[in-house]
């Protein structure tokens, strides 16, 4: 679980990075 969160959130701040 831990894992696939920080796949998760790495992909959604990837795409929205520009929203930080």
């Amino acid at each position: 679980f831990g894992q696939s969160i920080k796949v998760n959130w790495a992909y959604a701040s990837g795409q929205r990075e520009d929203t930080s």
